[in-house]
């Protein structure tokens, strides 16, 4: 992977305001991360559940067709369902779409048909690894996460029992933060697991899940209901040795209203004449108003976030560097948390990376 240096600008963003903090980061420049904040900041507003399931269609979501799904049965949309028919072995579908990796809460309603294995088995991002919720499996009544530490879901400190009826529907809760993963079936807590130091892993056979698929294993099933929300109002009280460097951090902005003094609200971005990445020109008004932080992110507030340093020229109020995008979006997520339980941010503010015309608007002030 050829890196690249860039720079990158971080926003705290709500309805009717955001603020923007740089930060200098490495990139893979042939990639396109595929769950870009901006896209999830209009799919997945924070603390709102968004349907993922019209009740009518496959719309937003694919067949899985590879590995142990080669040989899937029939995946239809009936009475508001999808139903998934029994595979040899496995049938199932997977999201389409940009998701959030962290700091979400997935809710749907499933049930088995027919059949005496899994009937929602969800595989859902943790970050950067992946785990799968199995709801009964193993003869019909297993529950838990598949893999912590290499142990599947009937192995590991999260198994339990349930006895699941035929033709019931059961509510099925899955929430993931940046430290642990918990589920619920109906009002019963059925998994609350710790992820930090944990190697997180699914089995091959789920691969073609990814990044988001609910599946059924020799079973005839049914989901429905299906929707998610972000947590990015979680807070996180900051210790003492943090809060000086993120009262600094939020301290470091500038406040600019679009269409007042010198700050147009219209601008133009691209160019008629240049390459092809550049053209055409258009026109772009800005709405709400933002804070730009004069300073890159440093490395020591970077160092008390995300609990390392990976800089190559070292020293505290340096910039950050030889981070990755994903890197980046977690210390968003973090600083933001951190930053709500200081209160120096409202509980709707997040911090996320900005559009190409954010960016360029704060380049041009």
């Amino acid at each position: 992977m050829k890196l690249t240096q860039l720079t990158v600008v971080a926003a705290i963003a709500t309805c009717g305001l955001a603020f923007l903090a740089s930060a200098t980061m490495a990139q893979d420049k042939n990639s396109q991360p595929a769950d870009s904040p901006n896209k999830l900041v209009k799919q997945f507003p924070a603390g709102q559940f968004v349907p993922m399931f019209d009740g009518k269609s496959l719309d937003g979501w694919r067949v899985i067709d590879k590995n142990d799904f080669e040989r899937h049965g029939d995946v239809v949309v009936e009475n508001g369902a999808i139903v998934l028919g029994a595979g040899k072995p496995a049938s199932g579908v997977a999201w389409k779409g940009p998701l959030p990796r962290v700091n979400y809460e997935l809710r749907l309603e499933a049930k088995r048909i027919e059949g005496s294995d899994f009937f929602c088995g969800v595989t859902f991002p943790v970050g950067d690894d992946y785990l799968s919720l199995i709801v009964g499996g193993w003869g019909g009544g297993v529950t838990g996460v598949s893999n912590l530490d290499g142990m599947s879901a009937v192995e590991n400190e999260t198994t339990g029992y349930v006895e699941f009826k035929q033709d019931q529907w059961y509510a099925v809760r899955l929430r993931v933060t940046d430290d642990r993963v918990e589920a619920w079936v109906d009002k019963d807590r059925i998994v609350d697991v710790a992820t930090k130091g944990r190697k997180l892993s699914i089995w091959w056979e789920q691969e073609p899940a990814r990044p988001l698929g609910i599946v059924s294993w020799d079973t005839k099933a049914a989901i429905r209901n299906v929707r998610m929300k972000r947590l990015d109002g979680v807070a996180v009280k900051p210790t003492p040795e943090q809060l000086p460097l993120l009262k600094t951090f939020r301290d470091e902005f500038i406040h600019i209203t679009p269409g007042e003094g010198k700050f147009p609200k219209r601008f133009t971005m691209g160019s008629d004449k240049g390459g092809p990445h550049e053209r055409p020109a258009h026109a772009v008004t800005l709405e709400y108003d933002f804070s730009v932080a004069k300073y890159e992110v440093p490395q020591n507030l970077w160092q008390t976030v995300m609990g390392e340093n990976p800089s190559r020229w070292k020293g505290p109020r340096n910039s950050v560097e030889m981070v990755s995008y994903v890197d980046a979006v977690r210390f968003c997520e973090r600083v933001s948390a951190l930053l709500r339980g200081a209160e120096l941010i409202g509980p709707t503010q997040v911090v996320r990376l900005p559009s190409e015309a954010e960016w360029e608007y704060v380049a041009r002030a």
